[in-house]
């Protein structure tokens, strides 16, 4: 009960100055209520999120205008390419971290490619305020990945060599990375040096191979982790 009296207190505390700031921006207000009933699309709810945030300083607003653009980008089926626009202005102007991992979450149900997802996960690494929280979001998700292809029966060496060299680059994890290329090599993978292709130099290693791409970094990942098959054939490729 002490609790519900708290809230009422905090929630009657920023009414106040709610109103008090609506009364001494009473033009400011008018002008961006006629610029609200403009908007059309999700980005341009975003800008006018940021414009109330830059001249009024009113999070109540911005989390109205941002409401409505996350049921438009729902409605639109979670855009990958609008999505990292919408989750900067909620960590930014909210700082509702529960809500960047919905948003999050949602983006990645939108990625159908990796592309997207490698584009998401690496801003989300990066770039959100809570950086411990931002990484372990953002391992979640190329986990989820990686559960995608063990369980996808088409699923190729490069696949694997390809989420092996972002998580060694966004998460810093070279154990994962090494593990991720030794699944790519039992599908067949061939690992190549300097960011070039190269043939198996011996063939009976992996009998189902063919040519695929695998950067140098994640290749330095299976050399300096001990597996010594991907070792290997880097060596004779460089």
């Amino acid at each position: 009960m002490a609790k519900c009296f708290a809230d009422d207190k905090e929630w009657r505390a920023e009414l106040t100055e709610m109103l008090a700031r609506r009364e001494a921006n009473e033009e400011k207000y008018a002008s961006f209520q006629r610029r609200e009933q403009a908007v059309t699309g999700v980005l341009d709810q975003i800008r006018l999120a940021d414009a109330v945030m830059i001249e009024l300083d009113d999070p109540s607003y911005a989390r109205k205008l941002l409401d409505g653009a996350e049921q438009q980008w729902a409605a639109s089926g979670f855009d990958p390419s609008e999505a990292q626009t919408l989750i900067t202005a909620v960590d930014r102007h909210l700082g509702a971290w529960s809500r960047v991992e919905r948003l999050v979450e949602a983006a990645r149900t939108g990625c159908a490619q990796f592309a997207p997802l490698r584009s998401l996960v690496r801003f989300v690494a990066i770039s959100l305020s809570d950086r411990r929280q931002a990484v372990a979001l953002a391992r979640r998700c190329y986990e989820n990945w990686q559960q995608s292809l063990e369980q996808a029966p088409g699923s190729r060496a490069y696949d694997f060599s390809k989420l092996a060299r972002v998580v060694e680059r966004d998460l810093g994890d070279r154990d994962w990375a090494a593990k991720l290329l030794a699944k790519a090599g039992e599908r067949g993978g061939i690992a190549t040096c300097g960011r070039r292709l190269v043939s198996t130099p011996n063939a009976s290693a992996f009998p189902n191979s063919r040519p695929e791409p695998v950067s140098e970094l994640a290749s330095c990942v299976a050399i300096r982790s001990g597996c010594a098959r991907w070792r290997g054939v880097c060596g004779r490729g460089s």
